[in-house]
C-alpha cells in the first residue's frame, strides 16, 4: 500500500505560486496608476534638472515629456515575479503530475494482495 499523497497546501512550491501569481495580478491592476504618477514625476525631474542647469540645455526643454519614454518601468517585476511564476507551477506540475503513482500499478499490486490473502 502507498502512502497518501500529501495536499497540494502543504506544498511550499504552492504558496510560491500563489503569491507570485497574486503579484503579477496586482501589477496589472497598478500599472495604470504607476504609469501616471510616474509620468508625472519624471516630469518634475526634467524640470529640476533644466533649472539646475540654468536653463542652457534646449535639446530636452524642447522634447514633449509625454512623447519621452519612461526612465523606471515595472518591467524587472513583471520578470521576476513571471520566472518565479513559471518555475513554481513547473515545480507544482512535477510534484503532482509526474510523481503520482500510475493507476494501473496500483490496480495489479492490490489485486495481487488480495490473491495472497
Amino acid at each position: 500500500m502507498q502512502p497518501p499523497q500529501k495536499k497540494l497546501t502543504e506544498s511550499a512550491w504552492f504558496w510560491v505560486y500563489l503569491f507570485s501569481t497574486a503579484g503579477l495580478i496586482g501589477l496589472v491592476i497598478m500599472q495604470g496608476k504607476f504609469d501616471t504618477r510616474q509620468d508625472l514625476e519624471e516630469i518634475n525631474f526634467q524640470a529640476r534638472m533644466h533649472t539646475y542647469t540654468g536653463g542652457t540645455d534646449t535639446s530636452e526643454a524642447q522634447q514633449d515629456p509625454a512623447e519621452s519614454e519612461q526612465i523606471v518601468t515595472l518591467t524587472p517585476l513583471y520578470i521576476v515575479f513571471g520566472l518565479i511564476f513559471a518555475i513554481s507551477w513547473a515545480m507544482i506540475w512535477k510534484q503532482r503530475i509526474l510523481n503520482r503513482p500510475r493507476d494501473s500499478q496500483t490496480s495489479t499490486g492490490e489485486s495481487a494482495c488480495s490473491t495472497e490473502h
